[in-house]
């Protein structure tokens, strides 16, 4: 849980009329994963590591916030339940500038090349031009006006962190920031910037910029962004990171309306909070009138031709994603659905013998496609042919499911032997 500083020229930022507004929690859930070994290797599980961090009481009355250190320490507990040989939560009497760089060096020189290593800092964070930082326990906005120099303001630079594990050849690295991407003490600046994700990153945000995201009630109960994923990390620790990144977005968005959590990714492969099972992530099943078969996990889905080839002749609609399905279990209504919960759900899980031969209904009009996407490097639909709706509905021939992203998409072909294209509206 924390907020945000937000300068951009600090020399000529003044101690008058700085005030800190009663921080929220305001979030930045950050992962990256750098790319250290060729695809295709085989590799051994990596050592996981994690380094944990939460300041709530500064030493500047003005900033001290009500959730930091409660949300680190459920942090580091849930880590703790997983295969990881280290997780450091660093006491708050040692996150001033001083103690933390030492802690910081003492916990990166433990790491080793090949290990995945989870971060995670919730606090006050600030944005330096396009440089992020976090603020250490000591910073007083009264040094300001004397210097601009990071290190004498106790501010800890972001990129310097990632540059040393980069540096230490971690495999996998996951930053998770809890500060804030707007502007609550009125200054012509901006909250922290987005981090650029590159090949095999995933990055999170608790909130869009320009959004604040939900402070904790009481320093005894977790942010709002932190609990889901909290609860998150307790029900999916298998499965992707980037799908249960979804999920997290997807139920704060819902839970808190002005408050949508961002997510931007070019992972190219599954990691997992815990130890991926293979047969956890998203078991797949295909289904058609001619028979059917299961694949175990995304990678041999993705390997497999599980679109035969008389399926791909045949015209097809949309159903939805692995996340939909998700929030219709948790009971949330979704105003943009197209199928029933049921439907959805029954997708997800592999149910799908029993809409083989029959009629599916929508709840509003879905575009029918002449046959199902190609998915390569990227989706590529054909032609629309023309709708369904909800009093004529189309017979089932088949279903398939394919993984883009990280995400799940649910298809089902159809009776509909319409070929020629609709124009584009």
């Amino acid at each position: 849980m924390g907020s945000c500083l937000m300068l951009q020229d600090l020399g000529s930022v003044r101690s008058r009329g700085l005030a800190f507004a009663r921080a929220k929690l305001l979030g930045l859930l950050f992962i990256l994963f750098p790319s250290v070994y060729p695809l295709g290797l085989a590799q051994a599980e990596p050592v996981r590591r994690a380094f944990v961090v939460g300041i709530s009481n500064y030493d500047d009355e003005a900033l001290r916030l009500l959730g930091p250190k409660n949300d680190a320490s459920l942090v580091a507990k849930q880590l703790s339940k997983f295969a990881y040989q280290q997780v450091t939560l660093v006491d708050e009497e040692n996150t001033t500038f001083r103690k933390l760089t030492d802690r910081w060096a003492t916990f990166v020189n433990s790491v080793r090349p090949g290990d995945a290593v989870v971060i995670y800092f919730s606090g006050h964070g600030v944005a330096v031009g396009n440089l992020n930082y976090l603020v250490a326990r000591d910073f007083r906005r009264s040094d300001m006006a004397a210097s601009s120099n990071a290190s004498n303001l106790k501010l800890f630079s972001i990129e310097k962190w990632r540059s040393d594990l980069v540096k230490k050849r971690a495999a996998v690295s996951v930053w998770i920031f809890d500060a804030c991407r707007d502007n609550q003490i009125g200054l012509e600046t901006k909250g922290l910037t987005s981090i650029k994700a590159l090949s095999g990153n995933l990055i999170m945000y608790s909130a869009r910029a320009g959004q604040e995201s939900g402070d904790a009630a009481d320093k005894n109960q977790p942010s709002a962004y932190t609990r889901y994923f909290l609860a998150a990390l307790d029900q999916l620790p298998r499965q992707d990171a980037v799908f249960l990144a979804r999920v997290v977005q997807s139920e704060v968005a819902q839970a808190h309306h002005d408050q949508l959590p961002e997510i931007s990714s070019l992972m190219s492969d599954n990691w997992c909070f815990n130890i991926c099972d293979p047969n956890s992530i998203i078991r797949l099943k295909f289904d058609t009138a001619g028979g059917s078969y299961e694949v175990a996990s995304k990678r041999e889905f993705a390997q497999s031709k599980s679109i035969r080839s008389t399926e791909r002749r045949q015209n097809a609609v949309f159903i939805g994603t692995a996340s939909q399905a998700h929030l219709c279990s948790s009971g949330h209504r979704q105003t943009n659905a197209r199928f029933q919960c049921s439907v959805l759900k029954d997708f997800a899980e592999a149910k799908f013998s029993s809409y083989l031969g029959q009629r599916i209904t929508p709840l509003q009009p879905v575009a029918i496609y002449r046959r199902p996407p190609i998915v390569k490097d990227t989706i590529k639909y054909l032609c629309r042919v023309g709708y369904v709706d909800a009093e004529n509905g189309l017979e089932v021939t088949g279903v398939l499911s394919f993984e883009y992203r990280n995400e799940t998409y649910f298809w089902a072909t159809v009776k509909d032997r319409r070929e020629t294209c609709q124009k584009q509206t």
